[in-house]
């Protein structure tokens, strides 16, 4: 019989909804893969390390559906059994990089880059001494985001190069800390120059692309994709966390499409998109396969089904701790093909 592994927090909990807090429908998971024929085992992270030695035998081609956290602690925690279970032939699902990619711009542009979808155009900074070289390049205004943060906190529009340069000073770390001593300081600073650099970390860079007055969230399950189209705030740019959401217009098929298609080259069996239109060219902003919300999908009064390349409207709700069980089904039953 295959094996499937639900790994929760601490609390016994995969939070996913519309609150923080609130936690997928592990039990639903758990009769749903029993009554499939599947071994289930749930577990805590602190549960799963106390009992490795007992298990380490039956996580080689066994499935690990798991949570995430959005405090970068408890993260870097999780962080480090997910990799111990990819190295003990644990399949994750989704995949461990998309676990990398969880509150992690930096790295999703990455993965765009690599994949080769359309986003705007991206400038990746690790050091103050490449934003300041890069500045010279920028048209404005220019957005910024650091690496974390969700419902667009984080993320700001900036005018021009005297407002980059501050941006670059906050957000970067110095490499040499101040001391008291000022002459010992400077001594570091002398001998650091032009061998390390001396603000590091992680900001990106984006286009901006303005006269646009609303995003797409897109929720992609399978085959089934939810929306939720989002407004700006006046004189805002970023539509998440506005409130001013409305799902009763659907997408274009294009977009249907492009949300398809990321998905696809995702491989992942569901996806969190943000996605922006304009003149007919789709970008995708970011994108989430570990820990993002659901309201698009518990508000959704309808969904599209694509079938052999046709986009089919279904009206109704649907039980999202099902979604999650049913995709993650299927996803498992391809990978078997």
């Amino acid at each position: 019989m295959r094996t499937l592994f639900i790994i929760t927090n601490a609390a016994g909990k995969i939070p996913q909804k519309i609150i923080e807090s609130d936690s997928i429908g592990t039990d639903k998971i758990r009769n749903y893969f029993t009554e499939h024929n599947f071994i289930v085992k749930i577990y805590t992270y602190q549960d799963f390390i106390q009992n490795y030695a007992q298990i380490r035998d039956i996580i080689p081609g066994s499935y690990f559906f798991y949570a995430s956290s959005q405090y970068p602690d408890y993260y870097s925690a999780i962080e480090d059994v997910l990799l111990l279970i990819k190295e003990s032939g644990g399949i994750l699902i989704p995949d461990f990089i998309h676990f990398k990619a969880h509150e992690n711009k930096y790295f999703q542009e990455l993965i765009k880059a690599k994949l080769g979808i359309k986003c705007p155009a991206s400038f990746l900074i690790s050091s103050l001494e490449e934003g300041l070289e890069k500045i010279k390049s920028f048209t404005f205004p220019i957005v910024a985001k650091l690496p974390s943060g969700f419902g667009s906190s984080n993320v700001t529009l900036i005018k021009n190069s005297k407002e980059t340069e501050m941006f670059l000073e906050k957000n970067l770390i110095s490499v040499v800390k101040k001391r008291k001593n000022i002459f010992k300081y400077r001594k570091q600073l002398k001998e650091m120059e032009n061998k390390h650099p001396l603000k590091i970390g992680k900001i990106i860079f984006q286009e901006f692309i303005s006269g646009i007055e609303n995003d797409w969230k897109i929720l992609v399950f399978g085959n089934r994709i939810f929306y939720l189209k989002r407004y700006f705030k006046e004189n805002d740019f970023r539509a998440s966390g506005s409130g001013m959401f409305d799902n009763s217009v659907p997408p274009s098929e294009n977009i249907l499409k492009f949300a398809a298609e990321v998905k696809r080259l995702l491989k992942t069996p569901w996806v969190s998109l943000d996605i922006i239109e304009k003149e007919n060219n789709i970008y995708l902003i970011e994108y989430q396969c570990v820990h993002f919300g659901l309201y698009t999908v518990m508000k959704s009064s309808s969904h599209f089904e694509l079938s052999e390349d046709n986009f089919r409207q279904i009206n109704g709700q649907v039980d999202e701790d099902m979604l999650f069980a049913e995709e993650l089904f299927s996803y498992i039953n391809q990978i078997e093909k």
